[in-house]
């Protein structure tokens, strides 16, 4: 290891830390090829054996990238014997996609939380090290499962050792985030030494002049296998002036350049057989020997391949000695040489998916025969839940498909396989290129559907209300089912971004027009006219909320029922409730929607409905399901790597901390909710956290701040309403009232034409805090009341009496204002809302009532949501593999959260769990 004191040394204290604390860890080397990444590992590696450790590997190869968890499968296969032990669907989910087991496509999470489950299980037999060797190659569903894994080993004795090569290859995202160890070229004292080594060790370079030498040195530039290999080189040809040329290459290149000049010694028959193990990364004896055969040369030459060094053997597996190798061999030879060795292969290999991939890299023309069995490997892909393969399979295949709409029919596909597998920005260009080839009406439909699923769930920029407007329009003369579903889709999808972007007059009559031609038009269908009639309902009531809003409240019922299976239209009614100010609707719409998830085991739409629920548990006074339901949404689109349901979650999670008075908290989930989206502030979520970061101010007491960040949600006019009071009360407070009174007058027109106690409350507490009229404000306050009352928005109800309550107390109106503040520190305190208890309470204090303290101090109070959701699972009788099922989460996780929960609750078994978590909500209560 010359000049890799320090490297070592990190590597070793990493695995120091796996063996003090027994929690994992990972290390990325990176490094150019030949800066020793495979020897560090390889040293660590053997340094864990000594201590116990048990070695798991795997490495990347070039020609193996398109096989879906072909790289996992080497790596974790050994550890399959544990698969008895993880719960049910993580287990059901991993032997699906190694093939052992049939069934339903399984989710991304719920494999990566298998294989985390399988690596914890293991691990506490043995400790384990894992080396992950050429990561840049490996296939796109393996690098996304290690990357979950390597940040997730905290209850595994594991040490996770990944080399790659810097920019080559893999995808951004993947081993994103994870902790790296840079190599860079070895200083020049030991480089120079490790070229005396190789002198010392090689008769041949005995005398190497002092020019050469310097040469040699100045050429590899630190590199230890070019120092190894120039030296070589110049050994076997007597020359400098072969290997190295006065040609600004790269170091990689010189090194190629180095090995050509071994290859260039070898006869055709062994140039044949480097040739195949080169092409295909690694094979068998036997699947070398019958490609040899079927190019007309034997393996008697494969010996002399390994004794000069150019392939190396494990078990009976063939491959050669070092990747540059391979690309050299590759490089070297000729398109019709090349593409003989494909088929050559793809006659020999047993697997079909890996053979076609050799039939494909081998047609440089239209072939329909192998388009399709390049859609077979894009299936087979897709059933193990290897979407990202299934993507590069489409993608192929519409390149070499003959016919223009098969091309597109594979394209459409390839889009939304790269949606299933988190590739958003893939899916948006493989998007763009099939609409550029004018798609048939079915496709084109489900391309724009995929945009904007993309864009609802994935936080990139959509089309806009009026583009999907005329989308949907361009379909309206079409009979097809499948387009006009899709048609209805996007009337809705266009009446739900009406509602979040703009909800500009002109548009809202477009879309109101659009929605009464579709009506208009008939299909055979009932199943599709049933749901396409749903959509039209929904979207309607979305952009003509003010007319609809009442017969929509009497049809949600009977929606929900019809289509408790459908979780995009779910989803759709849920928001429809919202636009429609339905605070109960909404309730049932998300809480419908989790059922659906849980039922088709889709953390997608699962973070959705846990999403929506938080924000109406918020206004119903849950603070603490709130926190439990938008910490475990964020989680799970964290895990899912969708980045706009992440940022929603953390806002309304930033919203819930800052009603309880945890402003660091807040401060930190908002502060996430910005990193997880792009720099478009036009992107809906960013004015959610705008609110969430507005509410925190105002909570805390800074109304300056909080006026400055809940002016900014005047471009979304939806969330500018639901959050009046919040900008109303931060206005008055900083003396600038003048700037709430623009949505204070929407918010009384909207309610003067919408059936909502809800907002009906809102306007007329924001209208009275702005009156100047003394028997106007008062007259204000006592409609808000009323209306609140009416309205199961139990924390707004409560801000409304506390406001009426300060206003009769400041008037000297001391008994009459104690009712109210009375009720205000009831709800505050039960609901945990500590900083409103406070203010409620000092002002009890001030009208001459002995008040108590805000909320009473519990030892659940101490839990983190995720402690107290898994807490709460628990105590309903779940054992710790179903809470796990339940949650997306290991179960040694639930067991390590479970260990830390005891204690706190000052319990010692799952059964007092119940009476202590009871006791906890009737102290909250009381």
């Amino acid at each position: 290891m010359l000049g890799r004191t320090r490297e070592l040394e990190i590597g070793v204290a990493e695995l120091d830390s796996v063996v003090a604390s027994g929690a994992g860890r990972c290390l990325v080397i990176e490094g150019e090829p030949g800066l020793g990444k495979t020897t560090l590992m390889a040293e660590l590696a053997a340094r864990a054996a000594a201590l116990g450790f048990r070695e798991l590997r795997c490495a990347g190869v070039q020609s193996q990238a398109g096989i879906g968890f072909a790289g996992l499968h080497e790596l974790i296969y050994p550890l399959l014997r544990h698969a008895e032990r993880l719960p049910s669907r993580q287990r059901g989910a991993v032997l699906t996609a190694f093939g052992i087991d049939d069934g339903p496509p399984p989710e991304r999470l719920l494999v990566n939380l298998a294989v985390l489950g399988l690596i914890e299980e293991a691990s506490q037999e043995q400790p384990l090290v894992l080396v992950i060797d050429d990561a840049q190659w490996l296939d796109p569903s393996t690098l996304d499962v290690l990357t979950f894994v390597g940040r997730r080993l905290a209850n595994a004795a594991t040490l996770m050792l990944c080399a790659v090569r810097p920019d080559t290859g893999g995808q951004p995202q993947h081993l994103k985030d994870l902790p790296r160890l840079q190599l860079d070229a070895l200083d020049a004292g030991s480089a120079a030494t490790l070229l005396d080594q190789v002198i010392d060790n090689n008769t041949d370079l005995t005398h190497l002049d002092d020019s050469t030498r310097s040469r040699i040195l100045a050429e590899a530039s630190g590199n230890p296998l070019a120092v190894v290999e120039l030296a070589t080189a110049v050994a076997d040809d007597g020359t400098v002036e072969h290997p190295l040329s006065d040609a600004p290459l790269p170091t990689t290149r010189r090194i190629e350049n180095a090995f050509l000049g071994q290859l260039a010694c070898l006869t055709d028959e062994e140039q044949t057989l480097l040739l195949l193990v080169a092409t295909a990364g690694t094979l068998t004896v036997q699947e070398l020997t019958r490609a040899a055969t079927t190019l007309g040369v034997g393996d008697r030459a494969l010996g002399t391949l390994h004794s000069c060094g150019l392939m190396k053997m494990h078990a009976d597996r063939i491959e050669v000695r070092h990747p540059l190798i391979r690309s050299a061999a590759y490089g070297a030879a000729n398109l019709p040489t090349r593409a003989a060795a494909h088929r050559a292969l793809a006659a020999a290999l047993g697997s079909r998916t890996r053979a076609v991939w050799h039939t494909a890299a081998a047609t440089y023309g239209p072939d329909e025969a192998v388009a399709a069995e390049l859609d077979h490997a894009a299936a087979a892909a897709s059933a193990t839940g290897a979407h990202a393969e299934a993507v590069a399979a489409l993608r192929r295949a519409a390149v070499i498909s003959p016919e223009h709409d098969d091309k597109v029919r594979r394209l459409t596909a390839a889009a939304e396989s790269a949606r299933l597998a988190g590739q958003g920005a893939d899916a948006l260009r493989i998007i763009d290129e099939a609409t550029a080839l004018r798609p048939a009406a079915h496709e084109a439909v489900q391309l724009e559907i995929t945009r904007y699923v993309l864009a609802a769930m994935g936080g990139a920029p959509g089309r806009t209300a009026m583009e999907l407007v005329e989308q949907a329009e361009r379909f309206s003369s079409v009979a097809d089912p499948r387009v006009r579903y899709g048609q209805g889709f996007l009337l809705a999808a266009a009446s739900i971004r009406w509602q979040m972007y703009g909800q500009v007059d002109r548009d809202r009559d477009v879309i109101a027009d659009a929605l009464r031609r579709a009506q208009s038009t008939e299909v055979a269908d009932p199943v599709t006219e049933k749901t396409v009639a749903a959509m039209l309902v929904i979207a309607e009531a979305s952009v003509n909320h003010r007319l609809r809003a009442s017969a929509f409240a009497t049809q949600v019922k009977s929606l929900l029922d019809d289509f408790h299976a459908d979780p995009l239209l779910l989803s759709a009614i849920a928001l429809a409730s919202e636009y429609t100010w339905n605070i109960d609707a909404a309730i049932d719409g998300w809480s419908a929607l989790l059922a659906c998830a849980a039922t088709v085991s889709s953390p997608v739409h699962e973070s959705d409905g846990l999403r929506g629920r938080a924000q109406f548990q918020v206004h119903t006074g849950g603070l603490r399901e709130a926190q439990v339901s938008a910490d475990a949404a964020m989680r799970l689109a964290d895990g899912a790597d969708l980045a706009g349901e992440a940022a929603a979650a953390a806002a309304t999670l930033g919203r819930v901390l800052a009603w309880r008075g945890d402003f660091a908290a807040a401060g930190t989930a908002i502060a996430r909710g910005y990193e997880y989206l792009s720099t478009d502030s036009d992107v809906v979520w960013n004015a959610h956290l705008q609110w969430a970061s507005g509410l925190a101010a105002l909570t805390f007491g800074d109304a300056a701040k909080a006026v400055a960040d809940l002016s900014r949600l005047a471009a979304h006019p939806q969330i500018e309403l639901w959050a009046v009071g919040d900008l109303t009360e931060a206005a008055v407070a900083a003396g600038q009232p003048h700037l709430a009174r623009p949505a204070v007058e929407r918010a009384l027109d909207e309610a003067a034409h919408i059936d909502s106690p809800f907002l009906a409350m809102l306007a007329q507490r924001c209208l009275a805090e702005l009156s100047a009229d003394s028997a106007d404000a008062e007259a204000g306050f006592v409609r808000a009341v009323a209306e609140g009352a009416n309205s199961s928005a139990t924390l707004e109800l409560a801000r409304t009496q506390l406001a009426f309550g300060q206003w009769l107390r400041r008037r000297r109106r001391i008994i009459a204002s104690r009712e109210y503040l009375a009720s205000a520190a009831h709800i505050f305190a039960s609901s945990g809302a500590r900083p409103w208890a406070d203010i409620a309470n000092a002002e009890l204090r001030a009208a001459g009532v002995t008040a108590g303290p805000a909320t009473a101090t519990s030892a659940a109070e101490s839990l983190t949501a995720q402690e107290l959701h898994i807490a709460q699972l628990a105590a309903e009788g779940l054992t710790n593999r179903e809470i796990a099922d339940r949650i997306y989460l290991s179960h040694r996780t639930v067991a390590a959260h479970l260990y830390h929960v005891f204690p706190k609750l000052g319990v010692t078994t799952r059964s007092q769990l119940g009476a202590a978590l009871r006791s906890h909500l009737s102290e909250q209560q009381s």
